[in-house]
């Protein structure tokens, strides 16, 4: 998930809140202690130097379960689609996250048991901050997936075959098209998820007698490497990335969306 900038916006964004929200609850301990206790100074929540290395333990676990929600998130999305693979991932993550913040809660809680103030407050404050991650890792993370899903960009191909039934094809001409360069007069444009586009496949100018017992057969493809470049699918400049994404694509042939070949014949003469 770190070779897309979006993606990787969105962990360690998990992290940094879920690091600032572990100190906001001793902060507002101190508070409870000081207002409703009346104690002169905040004592189990006011924060010393073996506390302030809980924030980074926080963070690392956040980003942990959150790299485990985005590798969900991309096997959904190449299963089923963009349109349910965040609930879809949350559904699979839910589980192993909260049995892994509950045992790593519990052997923080272990600390409690120290005669050492410092070290019985890092104890109790760090697994309530690792237990306070699951409700901005469940909250936050599959709602930004949801709104914001990592950017398309697809490259359809197309080749022409003869070949005769059950038999091995021969390949005749083949095409492609990027696909945020489909309207060739218009500016680049890369494709939105869910939505249905038209593209016009050229197989270029070929000729060939088709001889009895002999099929036509058309392949059409997201990719033809290393015939053409490489399409890594985020949207981001051709050549240079080095990130992947899986795309799903798929060819639409009904009275809303007709898919067509097309095909001219030159007659006998």
């Amino acid at each position: 998930c770190f070779r897309c900038i979006r993606l990787t916006i969105m962990v360690f964004s998990v992290g940094l809140y879920s690091a600032i929200a572990s100190l906001g609850v001793v902060g507002y301990y101190g508070i409870f202690e000081t207002t409703v206790l009346g104690l002169a100074q905040p004592s189990f929540g006011g924060v010393d130097a073996i506390l302030m290395s809980m924030p980074s333990l926080v963070y690392v676990l956040a980003i942990s379960g959150a790299i485990h929600i985005v590798n969900y998130y991309h096997d959904a999305v190449r299963e089923e689609g963009r349109e349910n693979a965040a609930a879809t991932a949350l559904a699979h993550a839910w589980g192993p996250c909260t049995l892994a913040a509950l045992t790593t809660a519990l052997g923080l809680l272990s600390l409690c048991i120290s005669d050492l103030v410092p070290i019985n407050k890092f104890g109790f404050w760090s697994a309530v901050g690792v237990l306070s991650t699951l409700i901005i890792l469940f909250a936050m993370l599959p709602a930004w997936l949801h709104v914001w899903p990592p950017r398309e960009r697809k490259t359809a191909t197309a080749d022409g075959h003869d070949g005769l039934l059950n038999a091995a094809g021969r390949r005749l001409t083949d095409g492609i098209i990027r696909a945020r360069y489909r309207n060739p007069r218009e500016p680049a444009s890369l494709l939105q998820p869910g939505q249905v586009y038209e593209y016009t496949i050229d197989l270029w100018a070929t000729s060939n007698v088709f001889k009895k017992g002999h099929q036509i057969r058309v392949e059409i493809s997201s990719s033809n490497f290393p015939r053409f470049d490489r399409n890594t699918n985020t949207g981001e400049t051709i050549g240079t990335d080095s990130s992947f994404v899986s795309a799903l694509q798929s060819v639409y042939h009904t009275s809303e969306y007709p898919s067509c070949i097309t095909l001219p014949v030159v007659p006998r003469g």
